[in-house]
């Protein structure tokens, strides 16, 4: 991997999250620089996101005496072009077969996300039980008149 030193200069970062004795990497994206990486690591963001297979990869690094090291892959002069050089280097990852800790494939939101099963349930019995009321229908109907309203929707 061709990575840029870790002294960068630029706050806008695309960057990875590797270890030497994992064959996992996680692909970021940071408007703060080299702090953005870093924490991935507190106890806040491992108990918050601990269902994420980034922070359970951190955890099994850390129950090894072992941390996570940072790898900055690319650096942008905007905060604009950060989504897309996060999409190319996720797709580029996968491309060349590396296992990657992702759940999207980069940018802001969530391409790429699959919802699991039970999720899609939930939220089917959610959408079912507002549209079963004239409330509900009422409210529904005024959501997509505003979302259709704004021009940058349509």
């Amino acid at each position: 991997m061709d990575c840029m030193s870790q002294t960068n200069t630029s706050q806008f970062i695309v960057y990875v999250l590797h270890h030497p004795n994992s064959d996992h990497i996680y692909v970021g994206k940071s408007t703060k620089g080299l702090k953005r990486p870093s924490e991935h690591s507190l106890p806040s963001s491992l108990s918050r996101y601990a269902h994420l297979p980034r922070s359970r990869w951190i955890q099994s690094l850390r129950e090894r005496g072992l941390e996570p090291e940072v790898a900055v892959v690319e650096e942008c002069a905007t905060p604009e072009e950060l989504n897309e050089a996060e999409q190319f280097h996720v797709a580029n990852f996968r491309f060349l077969g590396i296992p990657l800790l992702n759940c999207t494939d980069g940018g802001d939101g969530v391409l790429g996300h699959r919802p699991s099963e039970e999720a899609r349930a939930k939220m089917s019995a959610k959408h079912k039980a507002l549209a079963a009321t004239d409330e509900g229908r009422a409210k529904m109907a005024a959501m997509a008149r505003d979302y259709w309203a704004d021009d940058a929707a349509r």
